[in-house]
């Protein structure tokens, strides 16, 4: 059997599970029954690898990097405690059925996330002295967390100060300055203010959807798994 045949199969069983679940969101029983199945039912992905502490440590790196790819939320103190209690454990977690860390590690992402939303409305208040040389990185899922919350204002200052400038720059008809560009700064609130409603209203589908894909991307970046409605839709395009 080819290796597509394999991932054909294996997509098939995961959305046959997801499908038998009608509800837009899963009672926690739901959601335990899903995590269980989809940990028992690693073991006939193509690639044959058991789910171990090896797998959890990747899986655990997948959920944080879905949640926060750039490193913008979470800090450093944040990650390592997530290590130190999920490290290793996620693997027998979610075989019995546990999904306690999708929870966990999404509250304190959403608690993070609104810390910064409150940054980002103070610095759209404040000035920015343009005159001032210095280096965003926008793509820092290879560079580290904020070591605490005072590196993750600056770095937020900075993130702010460069979408004011991008958005001027975008815009050569408007007149208005970066300094005074009152609607490129409403642009920008109203962008963050949709990210924290929308993350906010996610349910425990959603998040489990988020999380369990974490995992089946552990295995291979083409397996994932799909929530009861993103199931059916992906079943009416096929």
């Amino acid at each position: 059997m080819t290796t597509q045949m394999k991932n054909i199969q294996f997509t098939a069983l995961i959305l046959t599970l997801t499908l038998s679940l009608q509800a837009a969101d899963f009672t926690q029983e739901q959601a335990a029954q899903v995590a269980r199945v989809i940990g028992l039912s690693m073991k006939s992905h193509p690639r044959q690898i058991e789910l171990d502490d090896a797998v959890s440590a990747l899986f655990l790196d997948n959920y944080l990097k879905a949640l926060d790819a750039n490193r913008m939320m979470f800090t450093q103190a944040d990650v390592a405690g997530f290590k130190k209690r999920y490290g290793d454990k996620l693997d027998d977690l979610t075989k019995a059925g546990d999904t306690s860390p999708s929870k966990i590690i999404y509250g304190v992402y959403l608690k993070r996330l609104t810390e910064r939303h409150a940054t980002v409305h103070n610095l759209l208040k404040s000035k920015f002295d343009f005159s001032i040389k210095e280096r965003f990185t926008t793509a820092r899922d290879k560079l580290p967390y904020p070591k605490d919350k005072a590196a993750a204002n600056d770095l937020w200052r900075k993130r702010i100060k460069l979408e004011l400038l991008t958005d001027r720059l975008n815009r050569p008809t408007d007149k208005s300055t970066p300094e005074t560009g009152k609607k490129a700064r409403e642009r920008i609130a109203k962008r963050y203010d949709r990210l924290l409603k929308t993350m906010r209203e996610n349910n425990l589908s959603e998040i489990l959807e988020i999380y369990l894909s974490s995992l089946t991307r552990s295995y291979d970046p083409h397996s994932i798994y799909l929530s009861p409605i993103q199931a059916e839709n992906f079943r009416i395009d096929i």
